[in-house]
């Protein structure tokens, strides 16, 4: 199936952020996985949890039993310089070889970069990072040559990379746009005008993103305005072993409105322990 880089569905859905490597997390959440709703992860399935492998497999034949329900956003982690440093590359090299890890990076590249989600009030943009400077509308966004790895800069890039700014930072723009500057080191922040303008211009809602570590699961930016603009949802519980925050899923209905499932820390904990005693049995 030939997607373009925004691909398009119909809400019900049930949207995923981060996972990470988190293999028995990832169960967890397909647990919650409604029938009717289409499903719709938003990127980062690798590096920093031991079993990326095990989570991209899984989602791979989740996409291929479910081709017209399920879909796969790249994130920023799905690029070579990325999962080469946090530790991808290096699990693929030990359970499979290389030559695996280089198919993977092929798929990485094939996979669309952002999506509208349709309901009954209005669309809702979806993205792994944010919006870019140098996408206006959503033709454009069509038109990037997605099929590459990312530079330090540019459409591509932002769309992956690029994250809000918080909410002090927010209150002191002026007619600025965006802040130039990124303690990622590539992309940029962006604040509510500029976001707000790309959703009026596009005929949007609001936006959805994952990205960054939320310590509830999920955040809502820009709250001091009317209207809820763009939501972060962070779907690895206990990031990295160390975090101890919570995850979340969303569920968005047909109506438009949305609801957050919880995922607690102890989940992947309870996990763990659960694969540790059965391989303790075995020996």
């Amino acid at each position: 199936m030939h997607l373009q880089n925004l691909v398009e569905l119909d809400a019900p859905v049930m949207v995923v952020g981060d996972i990470h490597g988190q293999y028995f997390d990832l169960l967890s959440i397909l647990r919650k996985w409604r029938p009717d709703h289409a499903l719709l992860f938003l990127g980062d399935y690798v590096d920093r949890g031991a079993f990326s492998c095990e989570v991209m497999l899984q989602l791979l034949a989740l996409k291929l039993r479910h081709p017209a329900s399920v879909f796969l956003l790249r994130g920023n982690h799905e690029c070579s310089t990325v999962s080469a440093h946090f530790g991808f590359k290096e699990e693929c090299k030990v359970k499979y070889g290389l030559t695996v890890y280089y198919q993977f990076l092929r798929c990485f590249q094939a996979l669309p970069i952002a999506a509208l989600i349709r309901t009954k009030i209005g669309r809702i943009f979806a993205a792994h990072g944010g919006i870019s400077p140098d996408i206006k509308t959503l033709d454009e966004l069509n038109r990037i040559d997605r099929f590459a790895e990312p530079d330090m800069e540019g459409a591509l890039c932002d769309i992956l990379w690029s994250d809000p700014l918080n909410e002090d930072e927010a209150y002191k723009l002026t007619d600025q746009e965006y802040k130039e500057v990124c303690v990622r080191g590539c992309s940029y922040m962006f604040g509510y005008r500029a976001v707000a303008r790309f959703l009026r211009d596009n005929a949007l809602i609001f936006m959805l993103r994952a990205h960054e570590v939320q310590e509830e699961g999920f955040r809502s930016h820009f709250a001091a305005h009317l209207h809820p603009t763009v939501l972060t949802v962070f779907s690895a519980p206990n990031y990295c072993d160390r975090y101890g925050n919570k995850a979340a899923i969303l569920h968005v209905e047909d109506t438009g409105y949305y609801t957050v499932n919880l995922l607690e820390a102890e989940v992947r904990a309870r996990a763990r322990r659960a694969v540790v005693a059965a391989a303790a049995a075995q020996r």
